[in-house]
């Protein structure tokens, strides 16, 4: 008898995910989750197509920047890091 990797890998046990909300960061901007997402099909009145978020995962700030090219996403990601160091007052740290 034969067994399937993939049916019993399937049917292990797997730790649980952690509930929804729960903070992984102990200060602001130790975690900062970024998207970009596009090209849409339907551009802005300015020309965008693209998009990109910024989430600091200790205090859920959300920053979104249009873009019109990907390529912008460095140069949002400077003015980004520049607008919340100027704010809070701490560095914000890269890995």
């Amino acid at each position: 008898m034969s067994f399937c990797e993939a049916c019993i890998t399937g049917k292990l046990s797997r730790k649980p995910f952690k509930p929804v909300g729960e903070t992984r960061s102990t200060r602001k901007l130790g975690l900062v989750h970024t998207d970009v997402c596009g090209p849409m099909h339907t551009e802005s009145f300015g020309g965008k197509k693209y998009f990109v978020t910024f989430i600091d995962d200790y205090r859920r700030y959300c920053a979104v920047y249009f873009l019109k090219y990907k390529s912008e996403v460095l140069e949002k990601s400077e003015e980004f890091e520049a607008l919340v160091t100027n704010q809070s007052g701490q560095c914000f740290s890269r890995i």
